[in-house]
């Protein structure tokens, strides 16, 4: 991979979005038969591109062995940074039923639905705990390196990807029910 698909084509953005699938492993992703994207090069490049960029990155990472990127993809000082892994490092990511059963699908399928990126991630890491014992989604929004703690959530609750839903109004609520009536002889 080039750093000119993050440092240069994104120059322009206001917050960037990555999302990557496929097989990884220890702190590397497979880019092709011979190439691989290293967790170093990854936040080299973000970190010179967010030295520029006024917004957020997000990065959805769903491969084998993804969490081991977490430790090395941390934001510049003043930097906003959500890092969304589909596996723990040293954990195989699971697609099955033909993808309908992964991380990726289900964490996507909520986020076309409207929902901010913490509450998406919650819904697909549930589903993937519970499918797959031996695979655990991380997520680290507070730009320590470290997924899933206490202090993550905040940043990416008040993220939507997208558009997401809006409505133009609140929706009807019943307030009152009248009892029953006669209307023209029909209740």
């Amino acid at each position: 991979m080039s750093p000119n698909a993050i440092t240069s084509w994104a120059s322009d953005a206001t917050d960037l979005l990555i999302y990557m699938t496929g097989h990884g492993g220890d702190k590397t992703f497979r880019m092709g038969e011979t190439e691989f994207l290293l967790a170093t090069d990854l936040d080299s490049w973000l970190d010179e591109l967010q030295c520029t960029l006024p917004g957020k990155v997000v990065i959805v990472f769903d491969g084998c062995q993804t969490g081991s990127f977490l430790p090395f993809l941390t934001p510049p000082s003043g930097k906003e940074r959500i890092l969304i892994t589909s596996a723990s490092e040293g954990e195989y990511a699971y697609f099955t039923s033909m993808g309908s059963l992964s991380f990726s699908y289900i964490f996507w399928s909520h986020i076309f639905n409207g929902m901010n990126v913490d509450d998406a991630f919650i819904l697909a890491q549930n589903a993937v705990s519970y499918t797959y014992s031996h695979q655990t989604p991380q997520l680290d929004d507070n730009g320590n390196g470290i997924g899933n703690e206490d202090a993550d959530g905040v940043l990416s609750k008040a993220t939507i990807i997208g558009n997401g839903v809006m409505s133009s109004g609140e929706v009807p609520v019943i307030g009152d029910v009248s009892p029953d009536q006669t209307l023209n002889g029909e209740q």
